[in-house]
């Protein structure tokens, strides 16, 4: 971490929201290089796949494995099962929240985007946009903690996400995923005595920093290929949802978390926990409902056009809800 303050978590040269504010400026350059780029060079669904794998298969995994390429600590290991516990606690009220939200579809319109909006609640972008923030903000040692939540991200979203879609489950998909593999690697790699081979580990490590500028440039390229579409978007709905990602939901995170504060000041580590906590809740909705659109052949527009209003929106709301957090939390 940064070294502690008199509020018990860090000390810098401005506060969280200005660090947060400044970190997303950065990421959005990289995303109008992307959309330029793609633009210029007529870039398009070929090559924002191929970034996807990329992203998915190689660098996320990377990513992983390098957060937890680090000495074994006990006290690490009692905050990470902590963390664990309480991402998991904040995903079964997320869901929650979403089934109280989206129940019964009103109309066909509802009918049609309902399963979408449940995850654009549920899952925000943690991975893409949330790592780079938090690394920035809080240091590395806060990414080690956001990889537990990832954790639980992924498992939740293989469950959850596939029964919205198709209302079954399977559990092959879930064990099956690069990011599940490379956590439970991970978990093993940290607990045991010895850690990767210099040569293995720096390339893990090169391909690990490729999350952000890949990520945004990913996004980019989904930009410069949007389309107009065939039938008109909801736009009523996609203002409320807009909300309730990133209005809504932080503001939810951040009562329960303002209400377990004595917990948390227990030790900088768990203020740590709940800033983090609070941050990837306030994310604009992840790129995983554009996956899941395309997968099982939804509404595949209305979640980019979802995914594209958050995310440009999260530059001013992000901040806002950081510096409410750091107000109320520490």
């Amino acid at each position: 971490m940064r070294g502690l303050d008199r509020k018990g978590l860090f000390q810098n040269n401005g506060c969280m929201a200005y660090l947060v504010f400044r970190q997303l400026i950065v990421m959005t350059l990289i995303c109008v290089i992307g959309y330029l780029l793609a633009k210029w060079k007529h870039f398009g669904e070929k090559e924002s796949q191929f970034l996807s794998y990329l992203l998915l298969y190689v660098v996320t995994p990377c990513l992983i494995i390098d957060t937890y390429n680090v000495p074994f600590d006990g006290e690490k290991l009692t905050h990470f099962l902590i963390m664990l516990g309480l991402s998991t606690l904040t995903f079964m009220l997320l869901i929650l929240f979403s089934s109280l939200l989206f129940g019964k579809p009103k109309s066909e319109a509802d009918d049609r985007t309902r399963s979408l909006d449940k995850m654009i609640i549920v899952y925000s972008n943690a991975g893409y946009i949330g790592i780079p923030i938090i690394s920035a903000v809080l240091g590395q040692e806060a990414v080690f903690y956001l990889m537990v939540y990832i954790l639980i991200f992924n498992t939740v979203l293989w469950i959850h996400g596939q029964y919205l879609m198709t209302r079954t489950i399977s559990l092959k998909a879930v064990l099956t995923k690069p990011a599940v593999l490379a956590s439970a690697f991970s978990i093993l790699l940290f607990l045991s005595p010895w850690k990767l081979p210099y040569v293995v580990g720096s390339t893990v490590h090169l391909f690990a920093t490729l999350n952000t500028p890949v990520s945004m440039v990913v996004l980019g390229i989904v930009f410069a290929c949007f389309k107009k579409p065939d039938e008109p978007l909801p736009i009523k709905h996609l203002v409320r949802i807009t909300f309730l990602r990133l209005i809504a939901v932080p503001m939810v995170v951040l009562v329960l978390l303002y209400l377990s504060k004595p917990f948390f000041s227990i030790h900088p580590t768990l203020q740590m926990i709940s800033i983090i906590l609070l941050i990837v809740s306030a994310c604009p909705a992840g790129l995983v409902a554009t996956n899941f659109a395309l997968l099982y052949k939804k509404d595949y527009t209305y979640a980019s056009f979802a995914i594209a209003v958050t995310t440009v929106l999260c530059v001013a709301t992000l901040p806002l809800c950081t510096a409410l957090g750091e107000t109320l939390l520490l």
